[in-house]
C-alpha cells in the first residue's frame, strides 16, 4: 500500500557513501559496474523523496542538469518507471582530462499503491527537481506515457 523502490544504489568514496553502504546492506546490495581495469564505479541513480498528502503521493527526485525532454516516465504492470538515457559523445570523451561529475543514464522504478489514479499522474521539473504527483483514486488504466511539464 506504499511506494517502495525496486532498486537503490549510490556512489563510492566519501563519508555519505559509507552510510549508503550500510543502508544498502540492509535493504539490498548495490550494483557495481567496471568501467576500466583500474576503475570501479557505482551505478549513478538519483535520490528520491516520497511524500504523502491528502491528494495521494509525491515523488521528488534530485536530477540536476537534465532538460524536461530527457525524462521517460511510464507506467506498466502497476509500476512507475523514471529513466534517462544519456551518453557522452566521442569528442567530449577525447577532450576530457578529469571527470568530477557526469550526467549518466539511470532507471528507477516503484510499485504503485493500490487505488492510484494513473490517468491523473502529472510530472513537473524545476530547479533540478523532478516531481511526480500520484493521486489516490481508483484506476482502470494499465499503462500510460507521462509527459514532463
Amino acid at each position: 500500500m506504499s511506494l517502495f523502490p525496486v532498486t537503490r544504489v549510490s556512489l563510492l568514496g566519501d563519508t555519505v557513501s559509507e552510510f549508503d553502504r550500510i543502508f544498502d546492506n540492509f535493504f539490498g546490495a548495490p550494483v557495481m559496474a567496471n568501467h576500466s581495469p583500474s576503475e570501479k564505479l557505482m551505478t549513478n541513480v538519483p535520490r528520491a523523496n516520497i511524500l504523502t498528502n491528502k491528494e495521494g503521493y509525491l515523488i521528488e527526485m534530485a536530477v540536476p542538469g537534465f532538460s524536461r525532454g530527457d525524462f521517460n516516465i511510464v507506467i506498466e504492470d502497476n509500476a512507475l518507471t523514471i529513466s534517462v538515457s544519456t551518453e557522452d559523445g566521442p569528442e567530449h570523451l577525447s577532450n576530457l582530462k578529469r571527470r568530477e561529475f557526469s550526467y549518466s543514464s539511470f532507471t528507477r522504478s516503484w510499485t504503485l499503491p493500490e487505488g492510484s489514479s494513473i490517468e491523473n499522474i502529472v510530472a513537473d521539473y524545476e530547479a533540478g527537481i523532478l516531481k511526480v504527483a500520484i493521486p489516490a483514486e481508483s484506476a482502470n488504466l494499465i499503462s500510460r506515457q507521462i509527459e514532463v511539464r
